[in-house]
Formats: structure tokens, C-alpha cells, sequence
């Protein structure tokens, strides 16, 4: 009996082991006869099997292969192709033609077509009708970005509790924590504070499966990928159990509050005079997007659910990966540079002009914090290329070199590599967590002391130093593109253009408030060396094992 079922696994791998090489072998076949000859390749072997051989590569060696066709030609300004071990290869644009890219209509070049399809959105998310119209991220850019002035007290205060709960308030002994889980765990909490509100924020279940959904998606997405496009619903199916259980254990926490708001709300409606307070928080503006819509669907407990559910998973690991790697970053770096002591620093001062209240001047005041975020997002990002699209247009797309690329053409950027070149910024392989702060604190010096001048000369007076007071505030716009949540074609952590990431004003502020709590709060250990990062394909993450000891201040700063 072991036998015969040690014989059925080996058929098992070997059945399917024959339908991913055979998706391999047709897609990358596929993908070279499609692209132009013109276009130079990195990472392509030649002889035997060269396709899948370049395939495999790209998974091991990605980050070598995009800055090998980096510097050799995209600097150049020229296009090259590099295979993608998920898909089929991409051309990736020089980071001089992504002014030109961007303004390019959705109906040539496809956002949406290239997240969908690196999401396996039709089977990973529930319903693939999330993104397809995408009313949440409506509700992100609107009301979330709008709102965020009056949620900071409440973030403030959930990251106070998750704090004191899982680092502790032991004065004398260290306490060793894994970085990875601890701060999934208090990240997803203090999202959903703002996302749904008390009791449910602090609901362990609740949030246990919140966390677990977020962790199925990329793994399904990964064995979604293997397969060849016939059998994508099978593997679809299979693929996505855990998501579809986690999501209905979810469901059971969070469906029936929807329902009690929607009935709150029509009890209002008919009675003026019920006792009903509408909540103010990302669940209710949801709800209210959702009623305004015209397709019926929308209007379901379910799918307001889902959505909740497809929010949470965006904003869940993208922050998680970015604090993560701040941390190792501060903590791996010189001691004898300060770098947490000056954060802390910074915290308290911001915090004691605005009268012991966080607030929206607080957090606009603590630009060393915004750099370190913006800086480890740089130096560590999560993803080496950005800016996905796919030709959509019909007639395909000619570059500005006049190469001509036909539809359903994969493109890119070597974000990885252009946050990491030298000519862009300086010493590009070091982190720096002031590398932004730096230079919007000399740029705010020298237009005050510009403005200065110019007042002394009285109105009416056009001197020099009134040009160079114009020329001061310009710098002054210049140097707030130095923020976290400012997107450029050299920083494309939340990507760039009007596809950027419409949540990253609500990431950076979590952040932000997260690093003051905790540089206030706690002292932290320094490590020797830097957790080594993971790269996997077409992912970089955090090293998810490692350990960080930490203990309270026996005084805050």
C-alpha cells in the first residue's frame, strides 16, 4: 500500500511537473515570435530548451538581469526585453521615455489589463469584478485621503495598545520578538481600527484571518501562474481554497456588522428620531459608495464584504514590507550615528509644539521620519520593476525609437535599478535615512532667509533678492517632492502617474505614527548585519524569521 502510494504522488509531480513545462515552452515560444527582432534581451540563453533556461533565471537572478539591461540599455535610452519566470517577457522602457509612457491613454497602454493579470485577480480576490471597478479605491482616494486629518488620534491610540501588548512594558529585561509577524499583526490591527472601527479591530480572530487572507493571495497567485491558460480555472480552484476558507471565516465577523449598519441605516430613515450615530471610518464610506451604485450586486452585505476584504489585503503586506525594512535598516545601521535617537527626537519635539496632540501639523513637521520611510522604501523596495501595462491598443504601440510592439505586449520599468544608480542619487547602495530630510531642511532655510531679505527691501522693490526669493520657494516645491507620498519617475515605490497608488497618503501616515510610537517608546538593539532580504522571481521581501530585542524607556523621550 506505501508503494502504491508513494507511485501515485510520483505521478502526481510528474503530471503536473509535464503541464508547467509545457506552459513554459508555450508561452515563452509564444512571447519570441510576437516581439520585435530589433529589441536587445537579457537573460536568454542560447542552445536547448533556451526559453525555459531563461525562464528559470529570471527567477533566481532577476535583479541581476534588469541592472545588466539597465546600464547597458536603458541609460542609453533604449528598450530591452527580459524573460519573466510568471509570464511572458517584458519590455522595459528607459526610465527617460517614462514621461512619454505615462501620458499614454488606458485604451493603448492597460493598467488595469497588467493588474489582473499579475493578480490572477479572476481567481485570487473573490470576485474579479474588485478590479475590474474598483469602487474601493475610489473610496481610498476620496474619503480615506480626505478623512485622514481626523483618524490620526485613533491610529495613534490602537498603535499604543498593540504596542504595549506585544513589545510589553518591562523597563529592565530585552524582549525578543519576530519583526515580521509582530508587525503584520499590529499593522493589520491598527488599519482595521480605521478600516471598520471598535470592537472588531481588536477581535484576535477576526484579525487572525484577516492576516491569513492576505498571506493566501501571493501564494496562490504564485501556483495560478504554473499552469498552462486552459487549466487556469482548475488551478484557480485549487489554488485559492485557503483564501475562499479564510475569507468565509472573515465573513462571519464582519458580514454581520455590514448588516447592522444597513439596517441601522434604514431604521433612520423611517424613524428621524433613532438613536443612530453614523460611524465615520472606511467601512461606512464604503457602504455608502456601494448604495450609490447601479448594479444591484454592489449593494449586498457580500460584496461590500469583499471589497473590505481586497482593501485589507492591499494595505496589510504593502505597509508591513515597508516598516519591516525601515527597521532592519535603522537598526543594522552604525550605532554610533543615532539615527533612532534622532527620530525619537524629532517625535518628541513635533509632538510637544503641538501641545502633546497628534495631528496633521505634527506629522507634517517630522520630516527625518518621512525620509527614513521614503529612504527604506527606496533602498529596500518589494517589487524591482514597476509601472505594469499592456498594450491594448489594437495596432499595437510604437515606441519613441520607432519600435513598433504588438497588443498584449507586456511593459515595465527597472524601478529596482533606478533606485539603485548612482547618477540618480548618491551612493545609491547605502541607506541614508536623512537622504530627504537633508535637503527639504536646507531648501526651507534658505527660502526663509530669502523671504527675509526680500522683506527688508519693502513693497514694490524688485531687487535680486526678491528674484531669488521666487527662486527659493521654487525650490521649496522642489524639495517637497522629497515626501514619502510623492511619486516621480526616479521614485517609483508607489509606482507613478495617475495609477500610482491611491492609499499611499493613508500608508505613510501609519507609518510615520508607527516609527514615532516606537522611537519614543522602546529602545531597540542594533544589529551587526542586515537581515538578508528574500528575492524570489518577481518579489524581494523582508527576511520573515528574523529577530529584533527590544525594551521599554524607562522615560519616554
Amino acid at each position: 500500500m506505501a508503494v502504491l502510494t508513494e507511485l501515485s504522488l510520483h505521478s502526481v509531480y510528474i503530471f503536473f511537473g509535464g503541464l508547467v513545462l509545457i506552459r513554459f515552452l508555450y508561452s515563452q515560444f509564444a512571447a519570441q515570435d510576437r516581439l520585435p527582432s530589433t529589441l536587445p534581451w537579457v537573460g536568454r540563453p542560447k542552445g536547448l530548451f533556451a526559453g525555459l533556461r531563461g525562464k528559470i533565471n529570471s527567477f533566481f537572478n532577476l535583479r541581476t538581469l534588469l541592472d545588466e539591461g539597465y546600464y547597458k540599455y536603458s541609460k542609453r535610452g533604449h528598450a530591452f526585453v527580459v524573460p519573466s519566470f510568471f509570464g511572458p517577457p517584458h519590455v522595459v522602457i528607459p526610465p527617460a521615455d517614462i514621461p512619454w509612457f505615462l501620458d499614454l491613454p488606458d485604451n493603448v497602454v492597460s493598467a488595469l489589463e497588467a493588474q489582473v493579470s499579475s493578480l490572477q485577480a479572476d481567481y485570487t480576490l473573490l470576485d474579479s469584478k474588485l478590479v475590474v471597478n474598483p469602487l474601493h479605491a475610489h473610496v481610498v482616494r476620496r474619503d480615506l485621503t480626505r478623512q485622514l486629518g481626523s483618524m490620526i488620534v485613533d491610529i495613534m491610540d490602537e498603535l499604543s495598545a498593540s504596542f504595549d501588548l506585544t513589545w510589553g512594558t518591562d523597563t529592565e529585561g530585552w524582549k525578543e520578538i519576530c519583526l515580521w509577524d509582530n508587525m503584520i499583526d499590529i499593522i493589520a490591527r491598527t488599519s482595521n481600527r480605521v478600516f471598520v472601527g471598535k470592537p472588531l479591530c481588536r477581535n484576535t480572530e477576526y484579525l487572525k484571518y484577516t492576516v491569513k487572507f492576505a498571506e493566501d493571495v501571493p501564494i496562490a497567485i504564485f501556483g495560478i501562474c504554473l499552469f498552462p491558460k486552459f487549466l487556469l480555472p482548475l488551478a484557480g480552484l485549487l489554488f485559492t481554497l485557503p483564501n475562499r476558507y479564510h475569507a468565509w471565516k472573515c465573513a462571519k465577523y464582519l458580514v454581520p456588522v455590514i448588516e447592522k449598519r444597513l439596517s441601522d441605516r434604514a431604521r433612520k430613515r423611517q424613524d428621524p428620531d433613532y438613536a443612530y450615530e453614523v460611524p465615520s471610518d472606511f467601512l461606512e464610506w464604503q457602504i455608502q459608495e456601494s448604495l450609490n451604485s447601479p448594479d444591484p450586486t454592489e449593494r449586498t452585505p457580500t460584496m461590500m464584504f469583499r471589497r473590505m476584504m481586497v482593501v485589507n489585503f492591499a494595505a496589510i503586506h504593502t505597509s508591513t514590507i515597508a516598516i519591516v525594512n525601515t527597521i532592519f535598516d535603522l537598526i543594522s545601521s552604525d550605532p554610533q550615528k543615532g539615527y533612532l535617537q534622532s527620530l525619537g527626537a524629532e517625535a518628541a519635539r513635533c509632538l510637544a509644539e503641538e501641545n502633546g496632540v497628534w495631528n496633521k501639523a505634527a506629522l507634517a513637521k517630522m520630516t527625518m521620519t518621512d525620509s527614513a520611510v521614503r529612504e527604506g522604501m527606496r533602498h529596500a523596495g518589494f517589487l524591482p520593476q514597476a509601472l505594469h501595462r499592456v498594450v491594448a491598443a489594437k495596432d499595437g504601440l510604437v515606441l519613441k525609437d520607432g519600435t513598433h510592439l504588438p497588443k498584449g505586449t507586456v511593459l515595465s520599468s527597472a524601478s529596482y535599478s533606478i533606485h539603485h544608480d548612482d547618477d540618480v542619487y548618491a551612493n545609491a547602495n547605502a541607506y541614508d535615512p536623512f537622504r530627504f530630510s537633508d535637503n527639504r531642511t536646507s531648501l526651507d532655510r534658505a527660502a526663509a532667509g530669502a523671504s527675509a531679505n526680500t522683506a527688508a527691501d519693502g513693497p514694490g522693490i524688485h531687487t535680486t533678492e526678491q528674484d531669488a526669493a521666487h527662486q527659493h520657494r521654487a525650490e521649496i516645491l522642489r524639495g517637497k517632492n522629497n515626501a514619502t507620498v510623492t511619486t516621480s519617475p526616479s521614485f517609483l515605490a508607489f509606482s507613478h502617474g495617475r495609477h500610482a497608488c491611491p492609499g499611499r497618503f493613508f500608508a505613510a501616515n501609519e507609518i510615520k505614527l508607527l516609527l514615532a510610537y516606537l522611537t519614543l517608546n522602546y529602545e531597540l538593539e542594533p544589529l551587526e548585519t542586515r537581515p538578508a532580504d528574500i528575492w524570489m522571481a518577481t518579489n524581494c521581501i523582508p527576511n520573515l524569521k528574523a529577530t529584533i530585542r527590544v525594551r521599554r524607556r524607562k522615560t519616554p523621550l
